[in-house]
């Protein structure tokens, strides 16, 4: 849900607010060892230049 979040931030002009939520989405996945925790790192990463 972070990441869609994050995506619908993104979408509406806030890319700050995109990027903290995909931190958050980041960092759960990471922690339960979700693969998707790649996806939302390459989300971080086209918007700010620096992976997550």
């Amino acid at each position: 849900m972070l990441t869609h979040l994050g995506d619908t931030h993104l979408a509406s002009g806030r890319p700050d607010a995109a990027q903290a939520a995909w931190r958050v989405a980041g960092q759960i996945l990471a922690d339960l060892g979700d693969a998707d925790a790649e996806q939302v790192r390459a989300r971080l990463t086209t918007v700010t230049g620096v992976a997550g």
